[in-house]
């Protein structure tokens, strides 16, 4: 099995519905972001994956367990003061979803930032969070329940034979003393070329269900033709795309495991030979099922992002189960985002025919419809207390339902939201809702800014490291025929008709903002990504000494005026290929991680370097800059020898490092080290360095290995 495949969690849920009862307009939704909470993380952690309130705070789950963007902290929002606070961290990937048991909050560790013979959940007592890590092979945990006494989780684990022999499962553990120790329940099949899990666990009606599913890794060849134009999103793995697609019937008519507390059993639930995935809801004494069924499913969010509509290999529907009998509700959707069961009420957001819309019902019968705007195109998840909307969305805005509109024509109202928050650290997140960033003070450095439409035909703008935006006039907010002010970082910078006029072209120039009027449109803006330097040649990470890490040892040497300068080869996720270094190639090449120094003897770095050789894997060797050094290399790594080193034993050296490499010395140079953190990112150290030296020559390797 394809372990890229086996660890690639499918993390948005794939289900879905839209419109059923066209003789009821919906309501447009003006929605006003409360905050960005996630904005200081990298990009593929802005997801607002899930929402929940207890104890009278909001609490957001982001993170991507694909991207792996862990450790992920613990905020919420608390609805007295109106601000967000860190409350812990999880070592996880990311935030899936919150769950309350037995009166607790509740995370299921959706993908463990440590070894895969554990995996976690975490557990909000009176004291404080609690963290047990005692979840066996749960390389994914994706639900918790409690049941007749018990806690149960469903998981995707994960069986390693031999080292050619790998196989993803799903999993259902219980635990008798609140997560402490757990026993497998159920386990699903497995097989060497496909990866199973379990989705999702539900108590309904003395009995508790399970919901399977499997999917596998396909190259486009093996992929019957009539299915490729459905494929979206592949992972390269062997220098071959593959694509994440569905496994048909690998439970056969099963759709889900029922426990009754003396057997597990198989269960038909939804009439449809093809269920590929299915999500459930308890719901006035019903168990509310979203269904997605077909061949060859690949995923279907992504495809709807890029095509706006519901892939033709697919299809979707609602259904409800009262115990012994299934209904297939009146209700048309393509994709369903989230649904919520609150006040006696059931809130689904969703996506049909081009818009995103939240539907809520007290019956299942009548339903009353909210239409979000048009410009929030991936909205993931909702909360209410009954009175007001809370939006998750894609690129880490938090919307508040502020007030509602009723459509008294074919015009939806405003497209933008009132107010949101933006952040770019590239050029491929410059565009959010009716602003775009053209221009950092600081390159490497994330730009931010939040914009809102205030009363008076005013638009107020705050920013940091920005300079240059573009603002697209929001009809619907603002009136174009009426005197315009633009407020920036507190100074009004605008003050003008823009009547014939579409955009605002803001440059900070000498200290102030200078304003032109234009013609741009969010629509045909295209941002440019901003050449930095030029390498001579291609910077690879193959070799004893590859390229790319022996440049990224060296920009860490250069930024902190170091003696020498370590990195690991894995400390390099691409390539850097020959010609224009852009900002965007620079973010792509590095992790987060930022720049930090110690003190060393020569005998002492020795020692490091010694120990270091020695492990099995390539992704923690190190690379060095500032020094050479040479070992034997044997087929038994314990064996190898450091053979050429010219280091003064008793000199006292400063070695830079990246702050990962100096968290985990232990294990990757033998020792713990004392550093001092210089708060520069890795990513803004090389841009500085490109800026300064313009061009990456020949680089001479500075380890020789003798076999």
């Amino acid at each position: 099995m394809k372990k890229t495949a086996l660890v690639l969690s499918l993390s948005i849920l794939l289900a879905a519905t839209c419109l059923a009862q066209a003789d009821q307009a919906p309501q447009t939704l003006e929605l006003y972001s409360i905050g960005f909470p996630a904005q200081e993380y990298q990009p593929a952690a802005w997801n607002i994956n899930v929402l929940k309130f207890f104890n009278n705070r909001l609490y957001l789950g982001y993170g991507d367990a694909t991207v792996n963007t862990g450790p992920t902290d613990v905020i919420y929002y608390d609805l007295d003061s109106n601000k967000f606070v860190k409350e812990f961290s999880v070592d996880d990937e990311g935030i899936y979803q919150y769950q309350v048991i037995d009166g607790k909050l509740v995370i299921p560790g959706v993908d463990a930032t440590e070894e895969w013979d554990l995996g976690n959940i975490y557990l909000l007592e009176k004291s404080g969070w609690v963290k047990h890590r005692s979840i066996t092979r749960g390389v994914h945990v994706f639900d918790a329940v409690a049941y007749q006494g018990k806690w149960y989780v469903g998981t995707g684990n994960y069986c390693e034979l031999t080292k050619d022999e790998s196989f993803g499962f799903g999993a259902i553990l219980g635990s008798s003393d609140t997560c402490k120790n757990w026993t497998y329940e159920y386990i699903t099949a497995s097989d060497k070329n496909s990866v199973y899990r379990i989705s999702a666990l539900i108590s309904f009606k003395d009995k508790l269900y399970a919901f399977p599913y499997a999917y596998a890794g396909f190259t486009l060849e093996e992929i019957p033709a009539e299915y490729r134009p459905y494929m979206v999103g592949p992972y390269r793995e062997d220098g071959k795309d593959y694509y994440l697609v569905s496994v048909d019937n690998a439970f056969g008519n099963t759709d889900a495991i029922c426990y009754d507390g003396k057997m597990w059993r198989s269960a038909d639930l939804v009439p449809d030979s093809l269920i590929y995935r299915t999500r459930p809801v308890v719901f006035n004494d019903k168990l509310v099922l979203s269904a997605l069924a077909g061949k060859y499913i690949c995923s279907v969010s992504e495809y709807i992002s890029k095509n706006g509509k519901l892939p033709g290999n697919a299809r979707t529907a609602l259904y409800a189960f009262d115990g012994q009998r299934t209904e297939k509700l009146d209700f048309e959707y393509e994709l369903i985002r989230d649904l919520i069961s609150k006040q006696d009420k059931l809130y689904i957001l969703y996506y049909n025919r081009g818009q995103n819309l939240i539907a809520e019902t007290a019956d299942l019968k009548s339903w009353k419809y909210y239409r979000l705007p048009e410009a929030v195109k991936r909205p993931l998840s909702i909360e209410t207390d009954g009175q007001t909307f809370y939006i998750g969305t894609w690129d880490g805005n938090i919307f508040k339902a502020q007030s509602i509109v009723q459509d008294k024509s074919t015009s939806y109202g405003s497209r933008f939201p009132g107010k949101f928050y933006g952040a770019a650290e590239t050029a491929d997140e410059a565009l959010r809702y009716w602003a775009a960033v053209t221009g950092w003070i600081t390159l490497g450095r994330t730009a931010k800014y939040s914009c809102e439409a205030k009363p008076g035909n005013i638009i107020e703008i705050k920013t940091e490291n920005v300079s240059g935006l573009t603002v697209f006039i929001p009809e619907g907010l603002v009136e174009a025929a009426k005197i315009l002010t633009l407020m920036m970082d507190g100074q009004e910078v605008f003050k003008g008709a823009v009547k014939g006029y579409s955009s605002l072209a803001c440059s900070y120039q000498k200290g102030k903002w200078i304003v032109n009027k234009g013609k741009d449109t969010p629509e045909k803006f295209r941002a440019k990504d901003i050449v930095v330097g030029q390498a001579s040649a291609d910077l690879t990470r193959k070799g004893d000494d590859p390229a790319a890490g022996n440049w990224l040892a060296e920009v860490c040497r250069w930024a902190a005026g170091a003696d020498i300068g370590f990195t690991t080869r894995g400390s390099a996720r691409r390539d850097i290929k020959k010609g224009d270094i852009t900002v965007g190639d620079v973010y792509q090449m590095n992790y987060r991680n930022t720049v930090g120094t110690f003190k060393a003897k020569g005998s002492d770095i020795r020692r490091m370097l010694e120990h270091n050789i020695k492990q099995p894997g390539k992704g923690d060797k190190v690379q060095v800059s500032g020094m050479v050094f040479g070992y034997t290399a044997d087929k038994d790594p314990q064996k190898n020898t450091i053979t050429e080193f010219w280091l003064d034993p008793e000199k006292v050296y400063t070695v830079s490092a990246s702050n990962y490499l100096i968290r985990e010395a232990k294990n990757i140079l033998g020792q713990e080290v004392k550093a001092d953190d210089s708060g520069e990112s890795v990513v803004q150290a090389a841009i500085r360095w490109l800026q300064k030296n313009k061009k990456i020559g020949k680089i001479a390797p500075k380890i020789k290995v003798i076999r």
